[in-house]
């Protein structure tokens, strides 16, 4: 396939090259033609490599200060931020928190510290002084530079009391996704540079992508970052890795410029370089063990106790009457309110036919989307989360159609708020819809429900299994907003009257 593409470029080039009308051209403009072909040439010393290295940088610099203007503006990205650190927790696990917290510590300065010295010697070896130069001026600099920067910006932490890896600096840059860049990113491109084989340079590039993505995903699952830190950091640490990078291409076709021969035999310096790595392992292996994961304290809940006359005109005076979606928009209101113990609403749901959906889990989601896929039952299929204050649905409930298939079935979201009655009632707001058939796009089936407009029957349906079962003390009902069309994250449009059922369970 890549030949017929370079096959197929050259043809297109010789064909444009010979028509009479581009050579006119060309003749009429030499000098700005000749710059242009000097630009693009990869033998120039200024040439093609300086031009791309340009190109990255200016982008990626674009980007970054992109972040800062969203930053200011609180654009939806940063609107965004707070939703998805709180999405990625839902994924928590001990030995996946084991792992990020691992995988966190490759950033950290006195891991890469004992890394880039093991990298030196190797590279004195090689008499690769230029590149030992360069991978101290990346490391160190790049520090400073982020230092800076954290000082200048000032913005803060996420204020997560649950956060995994609490930091006491600013928050952007964030200094473990640059340290991505400019210390694993510069090393994969050493040994991708030195490296004729294309098996092994796939390697190179596939483990410097993969460890520089965990890295900056770590720290936002361990709330040390906002995902919009990340990101920026992303673009400057690749700004500066281009301009690090054009600087040994163009130095690498200087006419003065001769290859070093190594001090020693190659096999020695790789035998080196493996007992270096293998104690490089060892310290990050001991660093781990000696600052392993501390359990924060669990977070003093906040309640506030309200009476059964105060509902329902109480609950709404400062928090928001619909889910959103992942950048804040309002989607589906408020139609459900159940006052009652978690425990006893589970119950009642249950009694009603109506079964507890599995959390989200990288297994859940692989079954769901072999259910899909496979067109296999999965009465339990977790469902795309919605968001309230801020916050993904604490749980969910679904209950089959008669086809008894993933792609169809009624769903429900729990949210927890902080309302408490006497007696320890919780009162707790849901949206209800149908999940009418999975959403595809380009024939691909994608883990996402399509619904149906009408959420107004679905909360009906909700009330009446309810009413069904010996659980349901009273019911009130009530406006929660005027009547309206609107749509949910996936697009899918819905329209309401409005109101919502405030369901007393028995206790």
């Amino acid at each position: 396939m890549f030949r017929l593409i370079k096959s197929v470029w050259k043809s297109i080039k010789r064909a444009v090259y010979g028509d009479p009308e581009v050579q006119n051209v060309l003749e009429k403009h030499p000098r700005f033609f000749g710059f242009l072909r000097r630009r693009l040439s990869p033998d120039e010393k200024f040439g093609w490599h300086l031009t791309l290295g340009t190109i990255v940088a200016i982008i990626c610099l674009y980007l970054f200060f992109g972040f800062i203007q969203d930053l200011i503006g609180q654009d939806y990205i940063i609107q965004s931020d707070l939703r998805l650190i709180n999405l990625v927790q839902i994924f928590r696990t001990p030995f996946f928190n084991n792992l990020m917290l691992l995988v966190t510590y490759f950033g950290k300065w006195q891991i890469v510290f004992v890394g880039v010295a093991a990298t030196i010697v190797i590279l004195a070896l090689l008499r690769y002084w230029y590149y030992a130069f360069l991978l101290v001026v990346s490391t160190a600099g790049g520090e400073f530079f982020v230092w800076l920067l954290k000082n200048l910006i000032k913005r803060p932490r996420p204020p997560l009391v649950n956060a995994l890896a609490p930091e006491g600096s600013f928050s952007l840059p964030s200094g473990h996704s640059f340290v991505a860049f400019s210390f694993y990113g510069l090393l994969t491109y050493f040994l991708f540079n030195t490296t004729k084989s294309r098996f092994l340079r796939v390697i190179y590039i596939i483990f410097g992508a993969g460890i520089i993505l965990a890295i900056g995903f770590s720290r936002i699952y361990l709330g040390a970052h906002w995902p919009s830190d990340v990101l920026a950091s992303y673009a400057l640490g690749l700004a500066w890795l281009a301009i690090l990078i054009t600087s040994v291409e163009i130095r690498e076709r200087s006419d003065d410029f001769q290859p070093k021969v190594p001090y020693t035999k190659k096999y020695l310096i790789a035998l080196i370089g493996i007992l270096l790595f293998g104690a490089w392992a060892n310290y990050v292996f001991f660093y781990f063990q000696a600052h392993s994961l501390k359990t924060p304290p669990a977070a003093e809940e906040k309640q506030t106790i309200i009476s059964e006359k105060n509902i329902p005109q109480d609950l709404f005076v400062s928090l928001p009457r619909a889910s959103e979606d992942i950048t804040g928009k309002p989607m589906e209101p408020i139609n459900i309110i159940i006052v009652s113990s978690q425990a006893s609403i589970d119950k009642a749901m249950k009694d009603a036919g109506w079964l507890p959906t599995d959390p989200f889990s990288f297994n859940s989601l692989w079954r769901m989307v072999d259910a899909t896929i496979f067109n296999k039952p999965y009465a339990q299929a977790p469902g795309t989360p919605s968001f309230w204050d801020f916050q993904p649905n604490e749980f969910s409930y679904a209950q089959a159609t008669p086809a008894n298939t993933v792609d169809e079935r009624h769903h429900i979201h729990f949210w927890k708020t902080p309302f408490v009655l006497k007696g320890d009632k919780r009162v707790w707001f849901a949206t209800v819809h149908f999940d009418k058939g999975i959403k595809s796009k380009f024939k691909i089936p994608l883990p996402i429900h399509a619904i149906d407009p009408a959420i107004d029957k679905e909360r009906e349906k909700v009330r009446n299994d309810l009413l069904k079962t010996n659980e349901v003390g009273s019911i009130q009902e009530m406006q929660i907003v005027e009547p309206e069309l609107g749509s949910n994250q996936a697009g899918d449009q819905f329209f309401t009257d409005g109101k919502a059922y405030v369901i007393f369970l028995k206790s």
